[in-house]
């Protein structure tokens, strides 16, 4: 089993101040599946969380809905941006597939993080 696609406990975003730093970021992109929320997180990987309110369903709908999503940042985080958390809200009454899911998440957290990148001034360089 090839440990490059794990999704183990460093990957995972579950503290209240990591979720609310990422919040506090403003810089979103949304489409019918998912709404990315994207921040910083000063490492070399990226880094998933996924509230799901009882908006979205019953609690089998939503941890269904957690599933999926886990599973398509399972299978694409190599094809994510390294460096980032993500925190992904799935649309209320809309529950897709995996490849639904995965499509969504790569081009939103591409998005997202070019925002991020053309809003935030690169350091200057010495000797520049």
């Amino acid at each position: 089993m090839s440990r490059r696609f794990a999704f183990g406990k460093s990957k995972r975003l579950y503290r209240q101040r990591d979720f609310r730093r990422v919040f506090e970021g403003r810089v979103r992109a949304a489409d019918g599946y998912l709404t990315v929320f994207v921040c910083p997180n000063g490492l070399d990987h990226p880094r998933l969380g996924i509230p799901v309110g009882r908006k979205f369903g019953n609690a089998i709908r939503r941890n269904r809905v957690k599933r999926l999503i886990r599973e398509a940042f399972r299978i694409e985080q190599g094809a994510l941006p390294s460096g980032f958390d993500l925190v992904c809200f799935p649309r209320p009454g809309r529950l897709g597939e995996v490849g639904q899911y995965r499509k969504s998440l790569c081009r939103l957290a591409d998005g997202a993080v070019k925002r991020w990148r053309d809003r935030t001034p690169e350091p200057a360089r010495e000797g520049d």
